[in-house]
């Protein structure tokens, strides 16, 4: 690598990190070639092809592995690496999604945004409160329930404090079962 870099991180697919004596990152292949321009006030690791950077103006940007900007995202403050097509994105308090072309798939809300074991699904917490977020259905249980049991495509099953289990379908009428009978309590009206 070039004696003109300061810094440069390991190797990993075939890039390496490398910051110039003005502080800029960008990234180099193995044949010490800039591939990412070193024009980024920072530098993520790369994650499923992708990288996000924050500009000489300040703003985030989405990179792809052969350097181009895929998409500046103006409305985000930081994203973290992307899992299963999927990267976390914060901005002013609030967590939202975006897929691998820097589409929003779900905006930023109130509530700590965490990927689930399956690729799609979202857990959201806030204030010990629990919901939940399908990537690939759009369907949205806000934070309010003390735990997530079990989702469907029906209806989610949670937990109520001093209630116990009981449904929400998808419009976030919560329904109890008692009896064997499942209704809507007057409370939910």
């Amino acid at each position: 690598i070039d004696k003109e870099f300061l810094l440069a991180s390991d190797f990993s697919n075939g890039l390496s990190r490398v910051n110039d004596s003005s502080g800029y990152s960008g990234y180099v292949d193995t044949r010490g070639r800039v591939v990412v321009p070193i024009e980024y006030c920072s530098l993520q690791i790369f994650s499923e092809g992708r990288t996000f950077g924050v500009n000489k103006n300040g703003k985030l940007c989405l990179i792809s592995s052969t350097g181009c900007i895929i998409k500046e995202l103006v409305q985000y403050e930081t994203a973290y690496p992307f899992i299963h097509g999927f990267a976390i994105v914060y901005s002013d308090g609030k967590y939202g999604l975006i897929n691998t072309e820097g589409d929003e798939v779900l905006a930023p809300i109130v509530g700590n945004l965490q990927h689930k074991d399956t690729a799609h699904e979202f857990l959201i917490t806030l204030d010990g409160k629990e919901g939940y977020f399908n990537a690939q259905t759009k369907r949205l249980i806000r934070p309010r329930y003390k735990k997530i049991l079990e989702v469907s495509r029906e209806h989610a099953t949670v937990e109520v404090p001093e209630i116990g289990c009981v449904f929400v379908d998808w419009e976030g009428r919560t329904f109890i079962e008692e009896n064997g009978r499942i209704y809507l309590p007057d409370w939910c009206i």
